[in-house]
């Protein structure tokens, strides 16, 4: 959604800020745990945000960069298989 109205920045820019700021009031309101699968899709939300905000994205930054930083220090476990083992 926030892709297709970047053409019109001027016109949805205060919409846009008030779903950013509804985000970041999820992401740190600690409701919602790292393994959520709607975390990531907030994430992914948010990065859009800043891409369509670019500067204006600052405000929401601060807020935003713990949950950031916390993932890079997750594990990842990845096991390949054949396919011929299934």
């Amino acid at each position: 959604m926030i892709e297709a109205v970047a053409e019109e920045k001027l016109t949805f820019q205060e919409n846009v800020h008030q779903i950013a700021g509804s985000l970041v009031q999820l992401v740190t309101s600690g409701g919602l745990t790292q393994d959520d699968p709607q975390i990531v899709a907030i994430k992914e939300t948010l990065s859009k945000i800043a891409y369509f905000l670019k500067e204006e994205f600052h405000p929401y930054f601060a807020n935003v960069f713990p949950a950031l930083l916390t993932d890079t220090k997750q594990e990842i476990d990845i096991k390949l298989t054949s396919a011929e083992d299934n």
